[in-house]
């Protein structure tokens, strides 16, 4: 009997013990395939108490902050109310000057690793990008349609953030015992219990990173249909330079579709939606855009003018002086922008 025989004789007698292992085999990589990239995944990294504690370190060193600092400030709000220009008012959950340092040294480190990473059409809340920014990619627009997030700030919760708070060669998982203390404890001194807080100095970077992969698919399809999108905030716009039968309706339709998946709201509420035509007054964020060049509406225009004259005589007036110079800052540099 040459080998070639044997080899397989041995093969068939050896059978009922490696088919189970192979299976087994394929079970275990597949199950650690499935979770790869996961917090679950990541509890099988589990690390000594020495390594968890240079791992903490290295944050706290990256935050430039101590380990009181971090661990024992108090997550501490203050609401206070603001009116809306709509009617009612904003609540606003104002962080204790001590939890304010904290959150700013957190946003800076987040700023570091990730700050390249929002999107251009995001015109809050960024250097060099403004409501200017904002409204000049409209200019020359047959229809705009602008529409509105409900609770944008609250909406934005633990789990979209946690991208934000992967930096790469600094890892934050830990030991066994306490696997993610790290992370829970970043995300404890950025959020409240119904989302972001409206007031603390990292909400708006947080919301503008969470909102990117919205942001992609929301710019990628206006493009495709010869349209530009572009957000402040909470406020969408989406301008095309014409319009089809239907277009208006699908777009509406596209952004409310797209959001829910990412568990937001389109605000559907008639005066939170809004689409424009030429013949109508075209405004984004203040700024009015039918002309072919940013400015302010003429109401306003009159409006300031006759407050401006009121002041001058020393009668009552809807602002204060320093409003109204704040007003003719702003309408320089609305003079002043390119088109």
């Amino acid at each position: 009997m040459n080998m070639n025989s044997l080899f397989w004789i041995a093969l068939v007698l050896l059978s009922p013990i490696l088919i189970p292992l192979g299976i087994a085999w394929l079970i275990i990589i597949s199950f650690l395939e499935f979770f790869k990239g996961s917090n679950t995944y990541n509890h099988f990294k589990f690390v000594s108490t020495d390594l968890a504690l240079k791992r903490e370190e290295r944050l706290l060193k990256a935050l430039g902050a101590s380990s009181e600092e971090f661990w024992d400030t108090q997550v501490q709000y203050h609401e206070h109310k603001i009116p809306k220009k709509t009617g009612g008012f904003r609540a606003l959950n104002i962080p204790s000057n001590e939890l304010k340092v904290l959150q700013k040294k957190i946003a800076g480190l987040i700023e570091r690793y990730h700050g390249g990473k929002i999107h251009g059409c995001a015109n809050a809340f960024c250097k060099g990008r403004s409501i200017l920014t904002n409204a000049r990619p409209h200019l020359g627009c047959e229809v705009l349609i602008k529409l509105d997030i409900v609770d944008f700030f609250p909406s934005v919760n633990r789990e979209h953030a946690k991208k934000s708070l992967r930096f790469k060669g600094m890892p934050l998982q830990g030991t066994a015992e306490e696997p993610d203390l790290l992370e829970n404890r970043l995300l404890e001194i950025l959020f409240l219990d119904q989302g972001l807080p409206q007031g603390a100095p990292s909400s708006p970077l947080l919301s503008n990173l969470v909102m990117r992969d919205i942001d992609l698919n929301l710019s990628s399809y206006a493009k495709r249909y010869g349209g530009v999108y572009t957000r402040y905030a909470d406020d969408i716009s989406i301008s095309y330079k014409s319009e089809d039968k239907g277009t208006v309706r699908k777009t509406i339709d596209t952004v409310d579709d797209i959001l829910s998946k990412k568990g937001f709201r389109l605000n559907r509420r008639r005066q939170k939606l809004h689409v424009l035509r030429r013949h109508q007054s075209q405004r984004i964020c203040g700024v009015t855009i039918n002309s072919g060049k940013m400015t302010i509406s003429r109401q306003k225009r009159r409006e300031l003018r006759a407050i401006k004259h009121r002041l001058q005589v020393g009668r009552e007036a809807s602002m204060r002086e320093t409003q109204v110079a704040g007003w003719d800052c702003f309408l320089d540099m609305v003079a002043k922008a390119k088109h």
